[in-house]
């Protein structure tokens, strides 16, 4: 391949690129209230409140039973629900099934449950980027033997697993927001046409799903790229060279960041806090990941920086190390009003408490991230994120 071809398909890609950009100002795509309070990857905060309140026939909306039953033809559980009446649906969010025993068996929180008058139930675990508890569905199934399950996550079913959270994937119904969430949104939204206040919510958030699932305008952006691409073999070639160094892209964008938070940001935080690398065989600095130790009002913590899916997201989790100091109740409220807790196979009481979107700047490696990384203006953001989570716990 030559130099010339990759110059030209690049310049090609910009001139899509900066298309689709003045297309979005023209529709004011980029104006959406969720993005705009930094609320697109929330769980709890946006998605499993929004989503709760939709399904409640007593909600705000006004509209009764119409999104639940749309949202339960879409989930293919209309013959569970023959006999019940929708407009009687009880609907809670963060439902608390005791504490979490020693072998996760028993215990958690369920994000949304669905009581009707004939006494079935349904349990809905939402996921957007947190990863799957110990035996997560398995408590739930516990909890509520009868119950039928739905499991909600970006992308849907992925064939190459066979349990989600303990259960077998025959044991629950897997949705996902890329294509149910979506279709469910369209539907609604042609439902209640004449609603403008609920009409304005769920386009923005209708928006708010494509963009977390690539549906977005960048979606038709990237099908014009693609046919550009095809129309030739030198520009074919280009794409597969470009393709080829990308990942040699994040990666050194990623190595840059390990390299602002430890020399920078730590110099400017080590005036607040005492801060040094952790020093055991298990941690410290490497490629794609750092660890490091703090110690905030005399209290050890870890900070662990990593990342993730050949450096697509970015993950920045903080515990105490001391056990007895973490299960503390006021210090352990602290940290979790600041940073979202979702541990990997492990409880709170052993695990990291992982900052998500809405306090973290770069869960999602992109061309703006790569772009403020390599450019250096991540260094305040970075440092401001740090100082307040940090400051709120020493507080």
């Amino acid at each position: 391949m030559s130099n010339n071809n990759a110059q030209h398909l690049l310049e090609q890609v910009s001139v899509i690129s900066n298309k689709y950009k003045d297309i979005a100002k023209i529709t004011g795509e980029n104006f959406n209230i969720f993005q705009i309070l930094d609320m697109s990857t929330s769980e709890v905060s946006l998605h499993s409140k929004l989503i709760a309140e939709l399904l409640n026939p007593y909600g705000t909306h006004d509209q009764g039973a119409l999104f639940l039953k749309l949202f339960i033809d879409e989930c293919g559980l209309t013959d569970f629900l023959l006999d019940a009446e929708l407009g009687q649906t009880n609907v809670a969010i963060e439902v608390g099934i005791g504490k979490i025993d020693e072998i996760y068996e028993s215990g958690g929180r369920i994000d949304i449950i669905l009581k009707f008058n004939n006494g079935k139930i349904i349990l809905i675990e939402n996921k957007i980027y947190a990863e799957d508890q110990h035996n997560q569905l398995v408590r739930y199934k516990q909890a509520y033997p009868n119950a039928k399950i739905v499991y909600l996550n970006l992308w849907g079913d992925n064939e190459e697993i066979e349990k989600v959270g303990g259960l077998n994937k025959l044991e629950f119904i897997w949705i996902s927001y890329k294509d149910n969430v979506t279709s469910w949104l369209t539907k609604s939204l042609k439902e209640i046409y004449n609603k403008p206040n609920i009409v304005y919510i769920l386009e923005h958030y209708l928006i708010t799903v494509k963009t977390l699932t690539n549906q977005n305008t960048n979606s038709n952006m990237n099908k014009e790229i693609i046919n550009s691409i095809l129309q030739s073999d030198g520009n074919i070639s280009a794409a597969f060279e470009i393709s080829n160094v990308l990942y040699e892209i994040k990666k050194q964008i990623a190595q840059k960041l390990i390299d602002q938070i430890q020399t920078p940001i730590f110099r400017a935080l080590s005036k607040e806090f005492e801060l040094k690398l952790i020093d055991d065989n298990a941690s410290g600095k490497q490629e794609d990941w750092a660890g490091y130790k703090l110690f905030i009002e005399t209290i050890p913590f870890n900070l662990f920086i990593y990342f993730s899916n050949d450096y697509d997201n970015l993950l920045v989790g903080l515990k105490a190390e001391n056990l007895d100091k973490q299960e503390d109740d006021s210090l352990n409220k602290t940290i979790n009003s600041k940073i979202t807790v979702n541990s990997s196979n492990k409880t709170r009481k052993y695990g990291y408490a992982w900052m998500q979107e809405v306090e973290f700047i770069y869960n999602q490696i992109d061309p703006n991230s790569i772009f403020e990384i390599h450019n250096e203006i991540s260094v305040t953001r970075l440092y401001d994120l740090f100082n307040n989570v940090l400051s709120s716990v020493k507080s």
